[in-house]
């Protein structure tokens, strides 16, 4: 299955190499091999400053201040596509959403979790990957799940740097 995953930089904060792009892309792809998504996805991918985070923040959610990640599904429910969420006019992936990363307050907190930053980047993308496909932590159980899945994900692109 090909996924179309875009990553573009809006943002001078930290530097954002070709390695860094593939290893975004990679962790979008391995959230939906994980959950066995059935069809070709599209999503894409947004570096942006710390102003821009905190204005979608304050738009979207409510809240007047920056974050790490967010996400923008297009889809309320991904397990059910219509031709309608298809990108037909191009290749008939399914568009997913948009994931929108801050590489300054993700850099800033990565020591806190013994990460990277590039590592951080890759974790807050698989994270935000599966809010696309349907997974929320509004209730600590829905958190719970989606924590597990996120943890054995990003264990799995760890492993598989070893090789």
């Amino acid at each position: 299955m090909k996924n179309r995953i875009s990553v573009r930089s809006y943002q001078k904060d930290q530097p954002v190499t070709p390695r860094l792009r593939a290893n975004i892309r990679k962790a979008v792809s391995a959230a939906l091999e994980y959950e066995k998504y059935p069809w070709s996805a599209e999503v894409s991918v947004s570096l942006v400053t710390r102003e821009r985070i905190r204005e979608l923040n304050r738009e979207y959610r409510g809240k007047d201040s920056e974050t790490d990640v967010l996400s923008f599904p297009e889809l309320e429910d991904p397990a059910h596509v219509t031709d309608a969420d298809r990108d037909l006019s191009g290749g008939g992936e399914v568009i997913l959403g948009d994931i929108i990363l801050c590489p300054a307050v993700i850099a800033e907190q990565a020591p806190d979790f013994k990460h990277s930053f590039e590592q951080e980047c890759v974790y807050m993308t698989v994270h935000s990957a599966l809010h696309l496909l349907g997974y929320d932590h509004v209730s600590p159980e829905d958190g719970d799940v989606q924590i597990k899945k996120q943890d054995e994900i990003f264990s799995i692109l760890e492993g598989s740097e070893d090789k």
